[in-house]
């Protein structure tokens, strides 16, 4: 396979809360206990924007697929009625290495005019292992991404990964922010091995106690070949050798929950291609445009799409 892709997956569901709505943001976040109540609840008050698959990591292989890599997964879904539906934009991604355990992640998105509510129920994903029949499919790859993860012990459970990856295999990381806020000394042994690692200017900021260019350079100086940061904007993308800022297009915007997943997918596809950083960087900044334009998954992009921002 092309890349095989490593981290959380969700079933995610979005509501749009109207302004008669009987239920507020507020109540909602203090009746978030149980998740399949307060899914019967937004029901009631509102038709959902988007239901299926979530998860950063399972956003950007979701695409690639789209985009019409050859990809897989490593994660774990439920073993209930929510599985079916996630696994179902799984279609053209080789899930042999996707378990069913317990109860599905599901991910919740409450959008009113103010602000957006956001509330993530981990289960199944605390249980994301592999075992060592899992290693020729691993191996297959070209490419591994691991992608954030919010639950378990991500760090340790990467870094035993890494020690049985082949050393020909390049390796991306997006550490998500409950990872970038552990420090560079504690992912030092990820960062260094990755081939690119991309992370948003609030987690540049965590992982490494400093403004955008020295956190840019202590982590170049940590190992990594190409760091991406993500700004409000822009995309700063650093080297060793090279240093470019390149500003996003600019877009009908809906919904970018997923915009560093959409970002990283298009910017992969041009990196698997062979393209050079600054077209790696176009690439991701359309492909993230042309995501936001609607709500959830709806309008990721197939490989005619491609074809055409390629050169």
């Amino acid at each position: 396979m092309d890349l095989l892709g490593v981290g959380s997956v969700y079933y995610e569901i979005m509501y749009d809360l109207p302004k008669n709505s009987n239920i507020s943001l507020e109540e909602i976040r203090m009746d978030s206990s149980k998740p399949d109540q307060l899914l019967e609840k937004l029901q009631n008050a509102c038709p959902p924007l988007y239901h299926g698959i979530g998860g950063s990591s399972a956003n950007t292989i979701y695409a690639l697929s789209r985009l019409g890599y050859r990809v897989g997964y490593l994660g774990v879904v439920g073993n209930d009625k929510y599985s079916k539906e996630t696994l179902s934009f799984f279609k053209d991604v080789d899930s042999r290495l996707v378990r069913r355990y317990g109860e599905s992640g599901i991910s919740i998105r409450v959008f009113d005019e103010k602000e957006t509510l956001h509330l993530k129920f981990p289960n199944s994903n605390n249980y994301l292992s592999f075992i060592e029949d899992d290693l020729s499919i691993i191996n297959s790859s070209n490419y591994i991404y691991l992608g954030p993860i919010e639950a378990g012990n991500p760090v340790n459970s990467y870094k035993q990964l890494l020690n049985f990856i082949d050393d020909s295999i390049y390796i991306f990381y997006a550490p998500g922010i409950e990872c970038a806020s552990l420090g560079l000394q504690k992912l030092g042994d990820l960062i260094s091995k990755a081939r690119i690692v991309f992370v948003t200017k609030t987690e540049l900021e965590l992982l490494t106690s400093s403004d955008l260019s020295d956190g840019c350079k202590a982590m170049i100086d940590e190992g990594a070949r190409v760091v991406v940061c993500i700004n409000d904007s822009d995309a700063t993308i650093v080297s060793k050798h090279s240093n470019y800022t390149l500003p996003f297009k600019k877009t009908v915007l809906k919904d970018n929950t997923d915009f560093l997943d959409a970002y990283i997918a298009g910017f992969l596809s041009a990196y698997v291609e062979g393209s050079d950083l600054n077209i790696c960087g176009n690439a991701g900044a359309t492909v993230a445009a042309l995501t936001s334009t609607s709500y959830g998954r709806k309008s990721y992009p197939d490989s005619k799409f491609l074809k055409n921002i390629l050169p």
